[in-house]
């Protein structure tokens, strides 16, 4: 029975912040665009780009790399979460 209490205690726990966490992005300050990237080979790579909001000086940039089992909508979050603070993000998926 505590076992059973304990358990029930930490999935209402990790609801709670995971609840939290979701609420908390606001995608309103942020510009996705979707972009298409040429490559040597004649493929295209296609991905989407995180910007903040207000762009008034160069800013940093990451790229965001999904594993093998994702894509680049696995990575939206990331990518907002990367922009809301400032930092641009392109999130892209792999060609194959």
């Amino acid at each position: 029975m505590k076992f059973f209490f304990s358990l029930t205690l930490v999935c209402a726990l990790i609801s709670l912040v995971c609840g939290v966490i979701f609420f908390s992005l606001d995608p309103f300050d942020v510009e996705v665009r979707r972009v298409s990237i040429k490559t040597l080979s004649g493929s295209r790579l296609v991905g989407d780009l995180y910007l903040p909001s207000d762009i008034t000086n160069p800013l940093p940039a990451v790229l965001l790399c999904h594993g093998v089992e994702a894509n680049k909508e696995v990575m939206g979050h990331m990518g907002v979460e990367f922009a809301r603070r400032g930092v641009v993000a392109l999130a892209f998926d792999y060609g194959g």
